[in-house]
């Protein structure tokens, strides 16, 4: 994977992206923000893995971005986050560690196995617990911006008293 430009990358999972997005009947609109929160989602993995060496920190930092674009997305258009979030990650998920996993399986290899297997379990946790700290991060905000309005409208309605 380190031999393919990284623009290749970020062009490879927006197409990838995008089809998904496609596949799940979003609009236009969607389906190429969507393919862009993926694209972005994706290369920021790549050039984490290849300035780390790291294997889980870049799905989870790359997850955490995703998360957050989504979010911003959600809260811009006035849509779900996962119509945003959903086709983000499907460039991340590790189908290509579950093949090779199951390829060892068959083989007899099993130490090749567990070890794939262990890892597919691993980058799978990462992207489901960046996935629950955005939405917490998400919650906790909305929260804070209701109680900020309500705020600014007790202000607003005690000047008005004050005024009259």
């Amino acid at each position: 994977m380190d031999k393919i430009p990284l623009y290749q990358h970020l062009i490879y999972s927006l197409i990838t992206s995008i089809g998904f997005a496609i596949y799940l009947s979003a609009s236009k609109i969607d389906a190429i923000v969507s393919g862009i929160i993926g694209g972005l989602g994706w290369t920021l993995y790549m050039i984490l893995l290849i300035s780390t060496k790291e294997v889980i920190f870049p799905y989870f930092v790359a997850t955490i971005t995703i998360g957050v674009l989504g979010n911003i997305c959600s809260k811009i258009w006035k849509k779900p986050t996962i119509v945003y979030v959903l086709p983000g990650i499907i460039p991340l998920v590790p189908g290509y560690t579950m093949y090779y996993t199951m390829l060892y399986i068959a083989t007899a290899e099993y130490k090749l196995a567990t070890s794939k297997g262990i890892e597919a379990i691993f980058i799978a946790l990462a992207i489901a617990s960046a996935l629950v700290i955005t939405e917490s991060l998400r919650k906790i905000t909305n929260k804070i911006m209701d109680s900020l309005e309500k705020k600014r409208k007790r202000l607003k309605l005690l000047k008005n008293t004050i005024l009259k």
